[in-house]
């Protein structure tokens, strides 16, 4: 039992011997973590400390700035900036106390630094509310002194016995003055008031200039004493004080940056000897354990890499290892697994490919399942035209498909002996590619496909047939795919799609499903267009018909009429007829009765002759105009007959 868990003894003794040195490590670490730690505080409130001196400089500009013209705070004294710069110096007051009481900073000797800084920090505080004082005391427009001096100003310019253009010279110097902080426009100031005051004035306005002048003696005097130019005056002593603090904020983090760096490198001076001594005991024992435990298990590695892709001979391999410690049993156990391992192998390897086989054909049939599905919802839908629908239906199945191109053609028979296919749909195709929508059968590869019935499927496509089309470029297609959509023997249109890709079998599968749903759909409406057309043309015949019939009522009627009239005038004929037949059966017996005195009556009888000849024209031309109306009206007769 000894011998079979050597390592373990082994690797217990290393691991102690590791976790004694990581302690003490770890311990050295601790310590001057800590106190870098402390003195990262420090420089951390110091960073802090110049962020807050940064931030009372800014208040105290933008007091400078702002404030001399803020009405609110010549009136009430208060302002955002003084507040922010009150709450700025309270902060940077607290934190210097913070630092001064940190133990480490007492062991630096810098406590002298930080009472001064205290002291500048005071002064500069006092310094800039004498400015806030003075500036207010000044005033702006209608506060203080220039609040004084313009109600002064206007009582001048209200005076009739100044000249204007004088007080305009006067107003003008002191703008100057307010504008450039330069004495010597109050110097110009002075010159023309002690001008007006020589001229002819009434002691009212003499009074109120001599109290303007002084007014504006008074603003010059606090305007000297704030500080004409930004180093002169209260406003020189403020950024003097200021500027004083900032070297000694960064003398003072100077030297806590000194003793971060002391505080390191006697840190890692410790550390690196410890780790020295650990890297070669690391060595030593890296050498010893190689022999003994890391190249049998290095050999086990490379064994057991090596079933990965096949069981060979490794079985023989392992009778290397003849350690008498784990390694040993473990090389034992691990033949034996292989000589099992080897029998069942080949089996599992089988059921793997099925399933993997078998799991991959699921996915296809998953796949085109739900094409067939959203396909049939898409062509259930309705849409106003067909073109609508095709458009729809080649969009579709270019981004089902992945593919780059398609256009889509139906075969239109509404000539019986002169059928065409007609592109109806197209997606991504350039116009050069169809430059005319129709396509007899036989014309080009689709034409062909119509003919053929069947589809075609081309991968070496020639490179004038068509390009695809991007905003980087052109390319050819890889594949080109035409394929008939036929219902049952009948074929309703071609789809031609391009790709670069070419089209796996289940997508081919794939295509003619939806192709005779496709088909099944488009024939349904165009039977349903043909159906409504057919039945506008019934409802229009119909209405001719009508028409036709209307307008032979009419006729029919117009037919009895004259019917009606030639029988009377057949009546009347026939009674002509009878009363010539009387006539002429009288001249008769006339002619016989007188045939004794011919000669008497001959003249009498030629002129009745004469007559007779005349009535007797008179009546056949009668009967050939009645014979000409019943031949006219003969048509008519049969019209009817065959209503």
């Amino acid at each position: 039992m000894f011998s079979l868990y050597k390592i373990r003894y082994k690797l217990l003794l290393t691991f102690f011997a590791l976790v004694i040195a990581s302690s003490f490590i770890g311990g050295i670490s601790i310590y001057y973590s800590k106190q870098l730690s402390q003195y990262q505080k420090i420089n951390n409130q110091i960073d802090h400390l110049r962020v807050l001196l940064l931030e009372a400089r800014k208040f105290e500009k933008d007091f400078l700035i702002y404030d001399p013209v803020n009405s609110t705070f010549m009136k009430t004294g208060q302002s955002a900036n003084l507040t922010g710069h009150k709450q700025a110096l309270d902060s940077i007051r607290i934190l210097l106390q913070d630092i001064a009481q940190n133990s480490h900073m007492s062991s630096m000797g810098i406590a002298a630094s930080i009472m001064q800084i205290e002291e500048q920090e005071k002064q500069y505080q006092n310094y800039f509310y004498q400015l806030a004082e003075k500036t207010r005391q000044r005033g702006f427009k209608d506060t203080g002194l220039e609040g004084d001096m313009r109600k002064v100003a206007h009582d001048l310019e209200n005076t009739s016995s100044i000249n204007q253009t004088q007080l305009l010279t006067l107003r003008r110097h002191e703008k100057d003055f307010f504008i450039r902080k330069d004495v010597a426009y109050a110097t110009k100031l002075h010159l023309t008031a002690d001008l007006v005051l020589q001229s002819h004035l009434d002691p009212a306005s003499v009074t109120a200039l001599k109290k303007y002048v002084q007014i504006f003696d008074q603003i010059v005097a606090l305007e000297t004493e704030i500080g004409l130019k930004p180093d002169k005056g209260i406003k020189g002593s403020l950024k003097t004080s200021a500027d004083a603090i900032e070297p000694q904020i960064a003398s003072i983090q100077q030297q806590v940056y000194q003793q971060i760096e002391n505080q390191t490198s006697a840190s890692e001076g410790i550390i690196w000897t410890v780790v020295g001594m650990l890297l070669i005991g690391s060595v030593a024992l890296g050498f010893y354990f190689s022999d003994s435990i890391s190249r049998p298990i290095i050999l086990l590695d490379q064994i057991a890499q090596s079933v990965v892709t096949g069981l060979k001979d490794q079985d023989k391999e392992l009778e290397q290892i003849q350690s008498p410690d784990e390694l040993g049993s473990l090389a034992k156990n691990f033949k034996q697994m292989l000589l099992t391992l080897k029998g069942s192998f080949q089996e599992v390897s089988a059921q793997n490919q099925k399933l993997v086989e078998a799991s991959q054909e699921e996915k296809l049939r998953q796949w085109s399942a739900e094409g067939v599905a959203h396909f049939s919802n898409l062509l259930g839908q309705s849409y106003p035209t067909m073109e609508a629908l095709c458009i729809e239906a080649t969009s579709q199945i270019v981004k089902y498909l992945k593919a780059n191109q398609a256009g889509l053609f139906l075969l239109n028979d509404s000539i019986s002996d002169q059928p065409y296919l007609e592109l109806v749909a197209s997606y991504a195709y350039n116009r050069r590619k169809y430059q005319h929508k129709q396509i007899q059968p036989g014309e080009g590869l689709v034409g062909q496909a119509f003919l053929e019935r069947d589809m075609i499927y081309m991968t070496d496509v020639p490179k004038d047939y068509v390009t695809i089309t991007s905003g980087l470029g052109e390319a050819l297609p890889r594949c080109i795919l035409i394929m008939p959509i036929q219902l049952n023997e009948t074929i309703v249109g071609i789809l031609e799609l391009a790709t670069f890709q070419p089209f796996q079998p289940h997508e081919l599968d794939f295509l003619k499903k939806i192709g005779e749903r496709m088909a099944t759909t488009f024939s349904a409406l165009s039977n349903t267009e043909k159906t409504r057309l057919l039945l506008k043309q019934s409802q229009l015949l119909t209405e001719e018909l009508r028409a036709q019939e209307e307008e032979m009522r009419q006729n029919m009627e117009e037919m009895l009429s004259t019917q009606e009239y030639y029988q009377r005038m057949e009546t009347s004929l026939k009674q002509k007829e009878e009363k010539l037949e009387k006539q002429i059966q009288l001249l008769q017996n006339e002619k016989t009765e007188i045939s004794t005195s011919e000669n008497y009556f001959k003249n009498a009888y030629q002129q009745k002759e004469k007559e007779l000849d005349e009535l007797v024209k008179e009546m056949a031309d009668l009967k050939l105009e009645l014979e000409s109306q019943k031949f006219k009206a003969l048509p008519f007769k049969k019209t009817q007959h065959q209503l």
